[in-house]
């Protein structure tokens, strides 16, 4: 079996490290860790990346930047995490594009189930309850 390969892009250290630490441990992934948006597009342009994990940017309004990635990157799966869950701006994020949106709030083991999610060609849906969804998207999309 392939290794997916995920990028976590965000800029608190303490996140970035502690999910990398934690989904280093999934043999299927091979992961790289971002701080900046620079390191991250050089990765993209490099076709090194299949799944792309967007936390906190500090400069960057999520919902643009995903619908760039996903008209750049059109083969790029953007799994976005949220502070806290937003049903609102977790639709827009999917909305434009964004294959999967959590909260950080989530559980650890949701993240790697999101992956999971994500590499079978599911999109993974936090919902308003902070519970997830799975489903496969329409043909439509």
């Amino acid at each position: 079996m392939l290794k997916l390969r995920v990028g976590v892009l965000e800029q608190h250290n303490i996140v970035r490290h502690g999910l990398f630490k934690h989904l280093s441990g999934q043999s299927v992934l091979c992961l790289s860790e971002f701080f900046n948006f620079a390191d991250m597009l050089e990765a993209l342009e490099q076709n090194q990346l299949d799944v792309l994990m967007i936390g906190h940017l500090m400069d960057r309004d999520p919902v643009h930047l995903v619908r760039n990635l996903i008209t750049r990157y059109p083969n790029l799966k953007i799994l976005v995490l949220l502070n806290r869950p937003d049903p609102v701006i977790a639709s827009q994020l999917q909305a434009v594009g964004a294959h999967g949106v959590m909260a950080k709030t989530q559980s650890l083991p949701d993240y790697a189930d999101a992956l999971r999610s994500l590499a079978r060609g599911e999109r993974y849906a936090m919902l308003s309850d902070g519970q997830a969804s799975m489903e496969k998207p329409s043909n439509d999309d």
